[in-house]
């Protein structure tokens, strides 16, 4: 790639608010994951997968095909924003704070490889002839299957943060694996941009794998968590949140606006994974249970709304799908966030762990403390 080119491309990202936006989220993310990580190494590793992951996707957006270079150069450019972001909040996070250093790199490196294998992932989707919602919507779905390997391994007690780092890798390759000899399998079916062979979830052939995983762990979650385990219900609540973000968010913002009015991907999205939490509620063993159930649906149908609500929004005051999906997303992982940290105490009101969106993840056994606090005394 000549200067030249690195130069157009330069000069058209940077008018793009997404750009900016995931600078901003790259950095804010890095700079929480050091000063205030997670307690575990399962759930330490996890975040900063999914914080890069997240910050790649709003920076990548929808690449550009076969304009001023090849893919490549797009998708890696645009990732630049939050591998620079990330750096520079590493590197200040080490000179404000010299103790941090060894977590600072970890959870750095950490977050600069699930941008780098993010970038790679979407550059693969889009040589496949993915959908621009689809071609997001795969590395997230990875990336959350990566995370949840780490816990995994965390919960097992499989070590610390190189296991759980190994694990995340492991489950990376095996599932870009499989996705590739999916691709092979199917062949090349070309993404021509017309939106009338879309189906009810608006994608493509990628989309429609994902929406029958998420099928398929929506029924073993419903019965796993909402009956046989009733007390770890929460991880149900956890998994509807994350296939949420990974699938509805990138349809209902990247989707040209036939395809969003005529499939309402949020709506169908909030159906798919709340049908389970429905089945659990007629069928709760108590009336708290059942209510607590019905607060979760109501909390899906909320988010469905929230969500359909943002993107028209954003369409009818000219901002671009591009910018539809960073704010999402950038409002998706707020909220996580939040979520962990209105959880360091369990006798705080809006405890993640009295949620009714998130019950049962954690236990209430142990107060966490910032690690900040910490490293200040």
């Amino acid at each position: 790639m000549t200067p030249a080119v690195v130069g157009v491309h330069l000069r058209i990202d940077r008018r793009r608010p997404a750009s900016w936006l995931a600078l901003a989220t790259a950095a804010t993310a890095v700079v929480w994951l050091v000063m205030q990580p997670p307690s575990g190494a399962g759930l330490r590793v996890a975040a900063a997968v999914m914080a890069g992951t997240v910050a790649a996707v709003m920076a990548i957006g929808e690449v550009p095909r076969g304009l001023y270079g090849p893919v490549r150069d797009w998708v890696w450019l645009r990732a630049a924003w939050p591998l620079a972001a990330a750096v520079a909040a590493t590197a200040a996070c080490v000179a404000a704070f010299p103790v941090a250093g060894g977590q600072a790199v970890v959870s750095s490196a950490l977050f600069c490889l699930a941008v780098g294998a993010t970038a790679e992932s979407v550059r693969a989707s889009v040589r496949a002839g993915a959908t621009p919602a689809d071609a997001v919507s795969m590395p997230l779905a990875v990336a959350a299957a990566a995370a949840a390997a780490a816990i995994a391994t965390a919960r097992a007690g499989g070590g610390g943060d190189a296991a759980c780092g190994g694990a995340v890798l492991l489950t990376w390759l095996a599932c870009s694996a499989v996705l590739a000899a999916w691709r092979r399998q199917r062949g090349p079916t070309p993404w021509t941009g017309s939106a009338g062979t879309v189906g009810l979830f608006g994608c493509g052939p990628e989309g429609r794998l994902l929406a029958g995983v998420a099928m398929a762990t929506a029924l073993a979650g419903m019965v796993g968590w909402l009956f046989l385990a009733a007390d770890a219900a929460g991880w149900y609540r956890l998994l509807a949140a994350v296939w949420f973000m990974v699938a509805a968010v990138p349809q209902a913002t990247l989707a040209a606006a036939e395809v969003e009015r005529r499939g309402r991907p949020a709506a169908v999205w909030a159906a798919l994974l709340g049908w389970p939490l429905v089945v659990a509620a007629v069928l709760a063993p108590s009336p708290a249970a059942a209510v607590e159930r019905v607060v979760s649906i109501g909390g899906l149908a909320a988010a469905a709304v929230v969500l359909t609500l943002l993107a028209a929004g954003l369409r009818r005051v000219g901002a671009g799908r591009e910018t539809a999906l960073a704010v999402a997303l950038a409002a998706a992982l707020g909220a996580g966030l939040m979520l962990r940290e209105s959880g360091h105490s369990c006798e705080t009101l809006g405890s993640w762990q009295v949620s009714p969106v998130v019950r049962g993840v954690v236990s209430c056994k142990e107060v966490h403390v910032p690690a900040g606090v910490v490293r200040a005394a």
